[in-house]
């Protein structure tokens, strides 16, 4: 029966080795990070030694390097959402990287600046636990309390090689929130738009008082990435809310003006006496000398007042008619 299980036990590591080979997608969820880009000559190294070419895409994790040589770039998308650019002639390695989602509070992440310059934006890890978040260089341990920082190392130059840009030591600057400087001299926090800088001797890390050069135009961070056209299409279209009343976009006279005032005007009326209302004098004929402003091409399409003034009046006779005689009767002489 032993020996049954640890065959029966060989095939199920067997199988789960197949599917991992498979289904790389499997295996590469475990990843620590992956390329945004790669610009140039990026190259990965294993932790066994191994070589391959660093393309967009391409998976990094725990113990391997990214080397980027003269003229190249690479941006990098932690799988706790940060970000990482490295410049040219720069090298960075994952010591160690542990996230387990967003409620894990001992994630924690160990990067090492072998040499060059980087910019990045913490994620998730540096949120749960700030202190498992951590950037180190031959001499000295950043740490993060914000969220943007730069990072530039310059390691002491090797008998005969090339020149280096400035003192050999580790440079940090911050853009936001604050972070700190550790050598075994002592800590230092650094604001933003300040530089702190860590001899490459066992000393305590300062404030320079002017920005490096070789600091100016490290690289931006990586933009998030795009949604597809038709998910940004609808991301953009407002959201309505319910209960809330919104003038549709689709019918044009909703945006345009009326034509005509909501408010009630008062009719012109003609300042000649003799023109009267038709319907406030029954029984007499309509003068024939009436003001034109009274015909329906002249009033307006909306509601308006009455031509007359508002209170009632006597009709009054127009000139030249008589008043009607009883039949049978004369009028006296």
């Amino acid at each position: 029966m032993p020996l049954l299980r640890s065959f029966a036990g060989l095939a199920l590591a067997a199988a789960a080795a197949a599917a991992l080979a498979l289904h790389p997608r499997a295996a590469a969820a475990q990843a620590a990070a992956t390329f945004l880009a790669a610009i140039g000559d990026v190259r990965v190294f294993d932790a066994a030694g191994r070589t391959r070419a660093g393309e967009r895409g391409g998976a990094l994790t725990a113990g391997e390097r990214v080397a980027v040589g003269a003229g190249g770039l690479a941006q990098l998308r932690f799988s706790d959402g940060g970000l990482v650019s490295l410049r040219a002639n720069s090298e960075l390695r994952i010591d160690a990287y542990a996230y387990r989602g967003e409620r894990d509070s001992s994630a924690s992440s160990v990067l090492q600046l072998v040499r060059g310059g980087l910019r990045a934006i913490t994620g998730a890890i540096a949120r749960l636990n700030r202190s498992g978040y951590t950037v180190v260089t031959t001499n000295a341990t950043i740490g993060v309390r914000g969220t943007d920082f730069e990072a530039f190392h310059i390691p002491p130059p090797a008998p005969g090689g090339e020149a280096v840009p400035g003192e050999p030591g580790t440079y940090l600057k911050v853009n936001q929130g604050i972070a700190f400087l550790q050598t075994q001299g002592g800590i230092l926090d650094v604001q933003p738009q300040q530089v702190g800088f860590a001899p490459q001797v066992a000393a305590a890390p300062t404030l320079l008082p002017q920005m490096p050069q070789f600091l100016r135009g490290l690289p931006s961070p990586p933009p998030p990435p795009q949604p597809p056209p038709q998910q940004q299409q609808r991301s953009e279209q407002p959201t309505p809310t319910p209960g809330a009343l919104t003038a549709p976009t689709q019918d044009p006279r909703t945006l345009q003006s009326p034509t005509t005032s909501p408010t009630l005007t008062s009719p012109r009326l003609d300042p000649t006496p003799t023109t009267t209302s038709p319907t406030l004098s029954p029984g007499l004929t309509s003068p024939a000398t009436t003001s034109p402003i009274l015909s329906p091409s002249s009033t307006s399409p909306t509601r308006t007042a009455p031509t007359t003034s508002p209170t009632m009046t006597a009709p009054v006779t127009s000139p030249g008619m008589t008043a009607p005689t009883s039949p049978g009767m004369t009028a006296p002489r």
